[in-house]
């Protein structure tokens, strides 16, 4: 021992107890860094999004718990002198080492895997510049451990912008907006593909505390928007999978998630046009039953309301279904009929949900009458009708061939809508089928005054499917009470007009005629072919006698009105004028 002044040295002994020396920190550095590096990215963003600096901790500490393990066995080895005593022992020293490196192990264990880091004021600014990055580089593998790595921040991030919504202009909300930050950087479409794809319930979440903190909705809605359009898009989504029927299962036939989303109206109210999808006239059969399913969840928290009142979400989701009823057109001139193409799907989804709804809407607290207390706009059963005529309208331009034409006009479309037989659904659908056939007769009748096509083609309907139900005559007692007038009604002004509309714009005349009807001005019929068939060998024809128009030029035989259609009696209920195909 050697002492100098105040300080006595020894040497230490090389074969003394070793607990923690440089093979063992070797070792353990190894597997840390196996496990750094093939650890998932969930848990890398739990690091990166910490309040505490852990990256950085943890490399300086390992750095400085490796020099100093390594330079202690060098000195050991070397029998270096060490002060003399009892404050430190080499044990100890080593100890200490050890610990500093398994404080740094357990901080990471912590903070990756067991406790991770949720959003608030403090670390939002590492939570938004991570997610930022991740959608700006756009790779859909990263966004959907980012996406699946918020579902614990979820809540938090709707109380702080719901927080930021309610606070007055000060400092506050300058510290609450990162919240509606948060909720900007998350409406990425990449964002919310990846989240609907891979992380469900993150937007569960995201929903759930919606519903509670409704403050936030407006930040809350290009989000929303974005969601409802990826749910659509994405085959494998929940909107795909959660569905009623035997084969989905308990946890699809229950719907949670979808429930969860668009199971709420008010709050969908508060987030506005979340059902307002521009682009959705490019979708296919799938996509759309996918968003009549989502609508169907709206709807039936909408009917629950015990009184009448107006949803800019139900006008939404109407106004967006306006582009499904345009696909039938596309069947005209189809030599094969495809019974289960995208443009049939389309049709008969859309006749499913205009009974699933009147179905809703019956076994709701609010009365047909009820209903009727709401202008036409905000009538859910006005706007069923509207929707319904939409898709006679478009079925009557299938005019050829002649299968064709009957199969979509009468098989698909008019008997579902004119169907008496609806169940518990048929107090509204017989509300629907009047309302369909007074506007049917108001676009009809509306060729006196004004020639249209849009008449003219309904008119051409009526003609195709009475030729066939009543030949032509308008008798019988086939079908319901509406459709009976509405063919009645088409019949006797055919007889009554069309050779005048005829000589007024011929075109425009038999623009609604399948291509088995035809018109002979020369002896003012209307002839209807029918094919052979094993009852009837040879091509027949059903003949239809009209008025001759009077003589003159037809512009002097339009007729002029005080009122319109609709308003002719006190007695009949008013028909929107406005409606439009």
């Amino acid at each position: 021992m050697n002492c100098h002044a105040l300080l006595c040295f020894e040497a230490l002994d090389p074969t003394g107890a070793t607990i923690f020396g440089s093979a063992e920190y070797f070792a353990a550095l190894a597997l840390i860094i196996i496990a750094w590096t093939i650890g998932d990215r969930r848990y890398r963003f739990h690091i990166q999004t910490a309040r505490l600096p852990v990256r950085h901790l943890a490399f300086h500490t390992v750095a400085a718990v490796g020099v100093l393990t390594l330079a202690t066995d060098i000195w050991r080895a070397s029998g270096w002198p060490v002060p003399a005593g009892n404050l430190i022992t080499p044990v100890a020293w080593q100890g200490l080492l050890g610990a500093l490196f398994l404080a740094v192990i357990l901080l990471w264990i912590v903070t990756a895997f067991l406790y991770p880091p949720r959003f608030n004021e403090r670390n939002s600014r590492h939570f938004i510049s991570v997610t930022y990055r991740a959608t700006i580089l756009g790779d859909q593998s990263e966004l959907a451990h980012v996406a699946d790595a918020i579902e614990q921040s979820a809540r938090n991030i709707i109380s702080i912008a719901s927080r930021y919504h309610e606070a007055a202009p000060d400092s506050d909300r300058e510290r609450l907006s990162c919240g509606v930050g948060m909720l900007q950087v998350m409406t990425d479409p990449g964002f919310c593909h990846a989240a609907v794809k891979a992380a469900p319930g993150t937007l569960h979440n995201l929903f759930e505390a919606l519903h509670t903190h409704t403050k936030a909705a407006p930040s809350m809605a290009p989000l929303a928007r974005n969601v409802l359009a990826a749910a659509v898009k994405e085959k494998k989504s929940f909107l795909h999978r959660e569905t009623s029927d035997w084969r989905s299962g308990l946890a699809a036939h229950t719907q949670p998630l979808s429930r969860c989303i668009f199971g709420n109206i008010d709050t969908l109210d508060r987030l506005q046009h979340t059902f307002s999808i521009p682009n959705a006239v490019d979708w296919d059969a799938d996509e759309w039953e996918a968003y009549l399913r989502a609508s169907g969840h709206a709807f039936s928290s909408y009917v629950s309301r015990t009184r009448p009142t107006h949803s800019r979400t139900i006008a939404d989701i109407f106004f967006t279904l306006e582009s499904a009823t345009r696909r039938l057109q596309r069947l005209n001139g189809t030599s094969d009929l495809l019974l289960e193409s995208d443009d049939v799907r389309c049709a008969k989804g859309l006749l499913t949900f205009i009974r699933e709804v009147s179905l809703e809407l019956a076994k709701g607290p609010v009365s047909v009458s009820q209903w009727g207390e709401l202008n036409e706009y905000e009538n859910p059963i006005q706007r069923l009708a509207d929707l319904a005529c939409k898709l006679l309208f478009d079925a009557s331009g299938v005019k050829a061939p002649n299968d064709t034409s009957w199969w979509i006009q009468h098989n698909t479309v008019w008997t579902v809508i004119f169907d008496r037989h609806t169940g518990d659904a048929e107090p509204v659908m017989a509300e629907v089928r009047e309302r369909v056939a007074r506007m049917l007769w108001s676009k009809i009748s509306e060729l006196d005054y004004f020639p249209n096509y849009v008449g003219a083609r309904l008119l051409g309907l009526c003609l195709n499917i009475g030729w066939v139900r009543g030949r032509g005559k308008g008798k019988g007692r086939f079908g319901s009470r509406p459709e009976r007038a509405i063919l009645r009604l088409a019949s006797a002004w055919t007889v009554r007009r069309f050779d005048w509309l005829y000589r007024y714009h011929g075109s425009l005349a038999v623009s609604g005629f399948s291509e088995a009807v035809t018109y002979d001005p020369g002896t003012y019929k209307l002839r209807r072919a029918w094919e052979p068939i094993a009852t009837r060998p040879q091509l027949t024809f059903t003949e239809l006698a009209v008025t001759k128009a009077p003589e003159g030029p037809a512009e002097d035989h339009l007729l002029t009105r005080d009122k319109w259609p609709e308003e002719t009696t006190s007695r009949k209920r008013r028909v929107p004028s406005s409606w439009s195909p």
